[in-house]
Order: structure tokens, then sequence, then C-alpha cells
């Protein structure tokens, strides 16, 4: 079992989550250093996690021979150039969610991963959640027989400081949507496929955002099914919520976020309750080694990425022109198809 040197580039919010779910499979992983532009960050996770090479420059955690990995957790604006320079230094790199801001930037970042034989793996986490894995085995299996219908939701209340990247629609590259709605819709695709067309609506909030703070779409995919997605960022509650309900001809599925961030998980009509929270970190850091180690395509590989971001993309484009529109991916099928 090869125990793989992970650099960190970037230490706040999520980091510390990845550093315990990494840390969590001894034998697996060794964190041995990081960077981050906030020198209080940068200090509190050394301190944290036991790391003593501390770099205020991302690039000398890419010039560590040591290193055989990254973690990339910075702005969106951010993630092509450094996932791009972290492949052609040799370096695996598990980047963050979204894969990038724009459909373009992250044909580059899959481009260069090619090039240099690295493995570039989407932090699209929720794909590790034992139920939702479960889920996505049934569906597999017929379960349901024929789908019909589908909901999902994402609602917290999210307001970041006033100076926080954030913010910025440059940074982010949107709002709600690409920044927490992207999880849900990638796990819509994993479930059902792609999706043919999508309408949606926007709403906004100046005082928090740049981006839409607010979003309800309705789409239809390829394979029949349609489905609800909201994703809400203005919800005055104090933990975020997120619920899943599935039907088909022969049953229903469903996963409830109670106010108490209990969940359960409720197949057909019989009720099967989770002890609490499944975190999916630990199991995504799993795959990523044994992505790297094997040479296994990851489940969420930048290919995934990329069509996860696109549909975001799509669903902000339709909000913002206020119709439906064929999506990204349908509209590459349609030009396959008529050559």
């Amino acid at each position: 079992m090869q125990n793989l040197a992970i650099g960190f580039i970037g230490t706040g919010g999520i980091g510390a989550h990845h550093a315990q779910g990494m840390r969590a499979m001894p034998g697996h992983f060794r964190l041995v250093t990081a960077s981050d532009t906030s020198a209080q960050a940068l200090t509190r996770f050394g301190e944290s996690y036991g790391i003593t090479r501390l770099h205020a420059d991302y690039r000398r955690v890419l010039g560590d021979p040591e290193v055989e990995a990254v973690v990339i957790l910075l702005p969106h604006h951010l993630h092509e150039q450094v996932a791009t320079e972290a492949v052609a230094a040799g370096k695996h790199v598990l980047l963050e969610k979204p894969i990038a801001r724009t459909v373009a930037e992250a044909d580059r970042i899959i481009q260069a991963a090619r090039t240099q034989h690295r493995t570039l793996m989407i932090a699209h986490n929720q794909r590790f959640d034992g139920r939702h894995a479960w889920i996505a085995r049934q569906l597999q299996a017929g379960a349901l027989g024929r789908l019909l219908t589908a909901r999902i939701d994402h609602q917290q209340n999210f307001n970041p400081p006033e100076r926080s990247w954030w913010r910025s629609l440059d940074q982010v590259g949107g709002g709600c949507v690409i920044g927490s709605g992207i999880h849900r819709l990638d796990l819509l695709r994993w479930w059902f496929g792609e999706v043919e067309e999508v309408y949606a609506q926007l709403q906004w909030d100046a005082a928090r955002l740049e981006g839409e703070v607010a979003c309800t779409a309705a789409l239809r995919f390829r394979g029949g099914v349609h489905a609800e997605f909201l994703c809400h960022w203005g919800i005055h509650r104090p933990t975020h919520g997120e619920s899943v309900f599935i039907t088909g001809v022969d049953g229903t599925f469903s996963i409830d976020g109670g106010e108490d961030g209990r969940q359960s998980l409720a197949p057909h009509h019989e009720h099967l309750a989770f002890a609490g929270p499944q975190d999916p970190t630990e199991s995504m850091w799993q795959h990523f080694h044994r992505c790297v180690t094997t040479g296994a395509t990851p489940l969420t590989s930048g290919e995934e990425g990329r069509a996860s971001l696109a549909l975001a993309l799509d669903v902000v484009r339709s909000g913002t022109l206020r119709s439906a529109v064929r999506t990204e991916a349908q509209a590459v099928l349609h030009r396959a198809g008529s050559a």
C-alpha cells in the first residue's frame, strides 16, 4: 500500500474537513506541506496537523520533490492556473468543486492532466455518501421500475463576510448554483444521465452576493425522468438542509434532512435510519488513493466535473434568459448525431 505524500494548496474553510478525512486512513497518506496566502490560517493549519513546511507561495508546494499529489482548495477563479501548474509539475490533483468557472477553463485543466498522465479528480464528495451510492446501485438494478420524477434541494443561510471572494460574481463564476447546487446537479446526472432541457428561475440579493442567491429549475432528462431542483442560500435556519425524493412506477426513495442535521433514508415505504449525517470525505480520499496508485479513472473525473459544471451553467443561463434552454450536453449529442 503506497503511503502518498500530500500537499495542501489552500488551508481555510473546508481544509480541515479534507485533512481529517485524509488522516482517518493511516498508511494511505502523509500530509507533508501546505500553502496559503493567509499567514493566520496557515499557522493554525500547521499547528493542528503537525506540519512545519508551510509556504505563502503555492509554487513551493509544487516544487517539493516529496509531494506526489496535491489537494487544491482555492477560490474558483484560481482553479485553472493552479491545477494546470500542478499537473505540469508532475503532481496528481484532487480539485475542489466546481472544476472551474467555465467549460473552456475545465477543458484546459482536463487536457493538461491528460498530457501529463496525471490523475485529476474533482471533489464532488456527495457521490461518496453511502446513502447516495446505495440509491445509485438500486436505480441501476431497476428497483423502482420505470423512473418518473425526482426532487432535490440544497438550502442554507449563507451570508459571506463583506470582503469574501464568495461575494464576487467573477471569482465564484456565479452564485448558489455553481457554489453549492452543483453538488445536487451532479447527483442527478449520476443517477439519471444527461439532461435535455432545463427551465430555471433565479432570485438575487445584492446584500449577500453578486450572483444568484436562489434558483428553482425544472429539468427533463434524456431517459424520460422529470426533476425539480431548488438551491437557496438565503434560508434563515441554523443548519443547512438537503433532501431527495425519487419516484418510479414500482416505488419511492427519499432522504429527508431535518433541522437538527439528522437524516434518514426511506426506500419504498420502509424506513431505514442512519446513525447520523454520512461524512463521505474519508471514502472520497480512499477512492483518490486507489485511482492514483492503480491508474483507475475516478468516479468524479475531470470529464464528469466538466459535465456537471456545464449543466450548472445551463441552469443559470436559462434563469438569466427566462426561457427553457437545450443543455450543453444535449447540444453536443445533437451535433454528433447530425454529423
